[in-house]
């Protein structure tokens, strides 16, 4: 039986792996017709338990989808590491 798990907030680890300035990272969004909806992004942490902050640099789509459906979710690694994944349900 394969079962899901969806997280709805950061642990301290989730936190702490997301606090290193050089980092890549890949948020993932919905887009209005309910598909993935992926950007590249090297600004990228967990504010709070539940609020996660990023940069948008270059003109794309993310923050809009966001705001009409905070489903996300996101990975990162450390530059020069795989250190830490963050899973939600998308």
């Amino acid at each position: 039986m394969n079962t899901r798990h969806v997280f709805v907030e950061f642990s301290a680890a989730d936190i702490e792996a997301l606090r290193p300035l050089l980092k890549i990272g890949l948020l993932a969004t919905v887009n209005g017709d309910g598909q993935p909806h992926l950007t590249l992004l090297s600004s990228l942490q967990a504010k709070t338990t539940r609020q996660m902050i990023f940069g948008q640099f270059t003109e794309g789509l993310s923050k809009g989808y966001i705001r009409d459906n905070p489903k996300a979710g996101l990975g990162a690694s450390e530059v020069g590491s795989l250190r830490h994944n963050i899973q939600t349900d998308i």
